[in-house]
């Protein structure tokens, strides 16, 4: 789907893959995905923590 694209058709522009996105204007769509960047980044570091802090706590020696 490319944005010059005649379907899905929003009130703001057309051809996005999502008709939500149609929907808002450039600005909005712009802090949408830095929204989204964020979230995925903050998620990404939390996870990361986690296992860190599980390796940490559940460390095997490879020699016995």
């Amino acid at each position: 789907v490319a944005p010059l694209n005649l379907y899905p058709v929003g009130t703001a522009t057309s051809g996005l893959p999502y008709p939500f996105l149609n929907n808002m204007e450039f600005d909005e769509r712009l802090l949408f995905y830095g929204v989204n960047l964020l979230f995925a980044l903050a998620a990404y570091l939390a996870i990361a923590v986690i296992t860190n802090g599980l390796r940490r706590l559940f460390r095997f020696s490879a020699n016995p």
